[in-house]
């Protein structure tokens, strides 16, 4: 799949990828073989970084064809109730995009990410129904382009409806509909439960305990297991993976509302009859009564850049 950009990309580093001739050439001149590096990586889940004495490497990058194309983020705001306080906004997204059609066929892409989109949907809807408001208005976004690297949710970073300054939080839907279950994507990296069924993980609530002490007192309405597994993943770095993580660069409480991997995680048998759309109502319930309270406290959220970092 070619390399995909949006005009005005903050990331200027290539990416390069080698042979595994070029890559065991090089390894080679440090006394070690490829794979014996590569086999102490899968045991440790480490760095094995060594020295390769007398390489030098030089990269001279160049497009043999470059194509233009547009697409479209689509955006959608309730107002809020409070004279002052409307000009902030809490933001509800998905991404609407998936891998489409294929020589070997199409990818219906049910949970990832016909569920967020339907979800972000169903809430503008049940908002805007609503004879009350919260006194900060939401911002529902379905973004583009997310499988080709988030490139709709950093745009609209980039581009912004309401100044990020006055965006306070972040609930983003991306594969809200199914049960996790072991997969070749988690394999030997992290122990999925036997049942799922009632579970949704909740990823980068380590930035923000503010955020996660809201969830976690209006899941008491609810009755979902919440689990944090993925914020001590660190080999399949899943919070930087979807649209929430263009909004966290810029110091935005924002986290990914997430059921988990399956073995039809970008497959062509991700398909809508194995939705589990009981429990996608309870997530859509408790992302109501989550960004309610995000929208209508009179205290914003705080969000931690560094949790690792050591407290004085």
């Amino acid at each position: 799949m070619p390399s995909q950009a949006i005009e005005g990309d903050e990331v200027k580093i290539p990416l390069v990828v080698v042979s595994d001739k070029i890559a065991a050439g090089l390894i080679a001149a440090a006394g070690r073989q490829a794979t014996e590096v590569q086999s102490a990586i899968d045991l440790t889940l480490t760095p094995a970084s060594v020295s390769l004495p007398g390489v030098w490497v030089a990269i001279h990058n160049r497009n043999r064809e470059r194509r233009r194309g547009e697409s479209a983020n689509l955006i959608g705001i309730v107002e809020g109730s409070d004279p002052r306080l409307k000009d902030e906004v809490v933001v509800i997204s998905g991404h609407y995009d998936h891998n489409g059609q294929w020589p070997e066929g199409y990818f219906p892409g049910a949970d990832d990410n016909g569920s967020g989109t339907v979800g972000v949907v169903a809430l503008a809807r049940a908002f805007a129904s609503s004879p009350v408001k919260p006194k900060r208005s939401l911002l529902f976004a379905v973004f583009a382009a997310e499988e080709r690297g988030l490139l709709g949710s950093y745009y609209y970073v980039q581009h912004p409806l309401v100044p990020l300054s006055k965006t306070r939080a972040v609930i983003n839907f991306d594969m809200i509909g199914r049960d996790e279950a072991p997969s070749e994507q988690t394999k030997g990296l992290i122990e999925i439960e036997p049942d799922t069924t009632n579970q949704i993980n909740l990823v980068g609530l380590k930035y923000s305990p503010d955020y996660k002490s809201v969830v976690e007192r209006e899941n008491g309405k609810v009755g979902l297991k919440l689990s944090y597994k993925w914020d001590d993943e660190a080999a399949l770095n899943v919070y930087f993976r979807s649209d929430q993580f263009p909004f966290a660069l810029k110091d935005i409480p924002a986290m990914w509302w997430f059921t988990g991997f399956h073995p039809d995680y970008h497959q062509m048998t991700d398909t809508v009859e194995k939705i589990n759309f009981e429990k996608m109502a309870k997530i859509l319930r408790l992302a109501y009564l989550t960004g309610w309270d995000f929208a209508d406290s009179d205290r914003p959220l705080r969000f931690i850049a560094n949790p690792a970092a050591p407290k004085n």
